[in-house]
Parts: structure tokens; C-alpha cells; sequence
């Protein structure tokens, strides 16, 4: 592995929520690739995990800065700290990508809280931004529900994005990640109690875990009405290729996704 900077971590214990922004920015400002080793000295683990704000209140536009990733991205590092490769923003859309040590683990008691299902593929910590980093934020209300999912009828065909480091690989040497897309290619999608997941026709590689996919429509059909307005919001977090066997078999092109209603559940479960 690469000789990197470490920076001291500077644990805020709180941040401000950005006004409405457009949604494929922030995410991409939200967004990094995370790397650690295994248990197998010789091999490390990569994906990818998105910076989300909790507000304090429902009303609050101040909140606690938390991760959010698929489980098993952080279960496969071993050690206590990973690097997440921040940036820093050092001119107009000029950033530098900037790894850095980050703690996961306390003398090995894990830092992150899985889903209270060990069967959901989704963590979440509290989470500290290195000083100077440049970090977007999304508010949990930007999470999709079952309830929001309803709302807005979101169905088969409907187009749903990710963004992820697919094989580790970085869309620029800044860092960013890549942003792919797919279509819905499940149903039904609610309750997401029964469902448990749903499927994007895309492809899905290591390093690609623990991205967001979201939603991003300007203009919708719902309620026999068409509504002008612009409906933007988190639907889940990436997990693993589909294949055609429990035991693996012919990789399908299909990607599995954890509804972000889990994310929810997961943040809840944190005091």
C-alpha cells in the first residue's frame, strides 16, 4: 500500500445542513472511496461510504455528521483504522485528493452499528471531517421511506443512480467517484420489511459497496396528476452483484441495492 498523509481527525460534534442543492453534486461531494486491510496481510479491502447529516430536531438545520456504507465493507478491514481518501478544495474545482487515517474500531470493538438484522447489509457511525476537507451533506430527510417511495409511485423502468469506485478505480485524479445508472428492475419495492432489497439492471464490482443510489426526477406522475416539481432523494445503498446461485455461479448484471428505509432503521438504533 501507498505511504500516505496522516491527518488528525477533528471530531465535530456537529454541522450545518446545506440549503437544496442539485443532487448529483452533493452526492458526488459526499462520496469516497474507503480502503483497509484484511485479515490476509497481503490483501486490502476497497468500497465506497457517503457522508449524510442527522438533524438535531425535525426542524433543525444543525446535526451530527454520520457514515454510511454496506456492513461488510467495513467487517472486511481488520484493523482499527482504514483510509478514506478525502479532498481538499485548494481552487474553483480544483481539489486534491487526500488519504487519510480513519478510525473504524476501538482496540478492536467496532466504532459503526450494523442494522439490528445482521441479515441488512447497512452501517452507520458518527463520524469526524479532517479540518480543511471539502464534504457536502445531504440531511436523513433525504433518505427515502417506504412512505416516500409510495408517495411518489417509484416503480420498474424507473432510472435509479449510483456512485461508487468500481475495482477501486477513481473517476479523475481528484478522487471523485464514478456515477453509473440503472433501471429498477424489481418489484414489488414496498414494504421494504418483506422485500428486504431491490434490483438495478447495471453491474456491480468490488469497490462499488456501500455507494448511494438516488433518485434525481424533474417533473413526476403520481396520483394521476403530473407534477412539476423536482423530487430528489436517497434510495439506498449499494451491496453486491447479483448471481445466478447462493454460492455465487454466473454473475447476473444486476445490482443489488438495501433500501435506504434500513438506513433509517440503522441511524435510529444509534443514541
Amino acid at each position: 500500500m501507498k505511504t500516505v498523509t496522516i491527518i488528525l481527525l477533528c471530531l465535530l460534534c456537529s454541522h450545518s445542513i446545506l440549503p437544496a442543492q442539485e443532487l448529483n453534486t452533493i452526492l458526488m461531494e459526499s462520496t469516497f472511496k474507503i480502503v483497509g486491510k484484511t485479515k490476509v496481510d497481503t490483501l486490502a479491502s476497497v468500497g465506497t461510504v457517503f457522508f449524510i447529516v442527522r438533524p438535531y430536531t425535525d426542524t433543525a438545520r444543525q446535526g451530527r455528521v454520520m457514515l454510511v456504507t454496506a456492513a461488510h465493507v467495513l467487517e472486511a478491514i481488520a484493523a482499527d483504522n482504514a483510509i478514506v481518501f478525502f479532498r481538499k478544495k485548494v481552487g474553483p474545482n480544483t481539489y486534491v485528493n487526500t488519504p487519510t487515517l480513519f478510525q473504524i474500531r476501538d482496540h478492536g470493538k467496532p466504532l459503526w452499528m450494523h442494522h439490528h438484522d445482521p441479515s441488512v447489509d447497512i452501517a452507520a457511525m458518527k463520524a469526524g471531517i479532517p479540518s480543511g476537507m471539502n464534504v457536502a451533506f445531504l440531511s436523513t430527510r433525504d433518505l427515502a421511506t417506504d412512505s416516500t417511495l409510495n408517495k411518489y409511485e417509484i416503480h420498474p423502468g424507473d432510472e435509479v443512480f449510483t456512485l461508487g469506485y468500481p475495482f477501486g478505480i477513481d473517476a479523475n485524479a481528484e478522487g471523485f467517484p464514478i456515477l453509473r445508472s440503472g433501471k429498477i428492475a424489481s418489484y414489488p419495492l414496498t414494504p421494504s420489511s418483506s422485500t428486504r432489497r431491490f434490483l438495478l439492471d447495471m453491474n456491480i464490482y468490488e469497490g462499488n459497496s456501500g455507494g448511494p443510489a438516488y433518485a434525481s426526477y424533474n417533473g413526476r406522475v403520481y396520483g394521476n396528476m403530473i407534477h412539476m416539481e423536482s423530487v430528489n432523494f436517497v434510495v439506498g445503498v449499494v451491496s453486491e452483484q447479483a448471481f445466478s446461485s447462493p454460492t455465487h455461479g454466473t454473475a447476473l448484471q444486476i445490482g443489488v441495492i438495501v433500501p435506504s428505509q434500513f438506513i433509517v432503521e440503522t441511524l435510529d438504533q444509534i443514541k
